[in-house]
């Protein structure tokens, strides 16, 4: 049996696929009912990919995230001392790692998070080191005939499974979860 080796290279895409439908859309001028109505629309074309919304959230004492997945949730705490962005980015590292434990498919990873998507675009030397997990645990999972595509949607508009996602990674912060620790995952 031959090992695959991962060689990452900033200056390629990895093959990853990114949906930004939102952002042209100003979110302090654009009702929610107005994002509701077009995730609902952009959700029918993709129907027959499965939807992970993930999320993270921080608060004076303690930060967290959370994925939402068809028939489960998962939120877990992490070190009071991590950013909200690390805690939005290390929930896509879990739904990845989840994905990549599971049967090939089609999978689209929904982050309210636009920082972490793009941060997985532009990496260099000063990148986000979780940014590099990413992009070798989603290289696993492609060469075995997954899809995985990342959709950016805004936040706090409405959207179900975003909204799901929110309010479980800010559970997790006043509740005493298992402590995750991003080099776990």
């Amino acid at each position: 049996m031959s090992t695959i080796k991962y060689h990452l290279t900033p200056w390629n895409s990895h093959g990853l696929n990114f949906l930004i439908p939102f952002k042209t859309f100003d979110k302090a001028n654009t009702a929610p009912e107005i994002y509701q109505q077009l995730f609902a629309d952009y959700h029918k074309v993709y129907q027959n990919v499965i939807p992970i919304f993930t999320d993270g959230s921080k608060c004076s004492s303690c930060t967290s995230f959370a994925c939402v997945f068809i028939n489960s949730t998962l939120s877990f705490q992490l070190h009071p001392s991590c950013s909200i962005f690390t805690a939005e980015i290390t929930a896509i590292l879990h739904a990845l790692s989840q994905i990549s434990s599971g049967p090939p498919d089609n999978y689209i990873i929904y982050s309210d998070s636009l920082s972490a998507l793009e941060s997985m675009t532009s990496l260099n030397r000063f990148s986000q080191p979780l940014s590099f997990n990413i992009l070798e645990l989603h290289g696993r999972p492609t060469t075995k005939g997954f899809t995985i595509l990342f959709c950016w949607i805004p936040s706090h508009v409405g959207t179900s499974g975003n909204g799901l996602a929110d309010n479980l990674a800010r559970s997790a912060t006043n509740s005493l979860n298992s402590l995750l620790s991003p080099s776990m995952i």
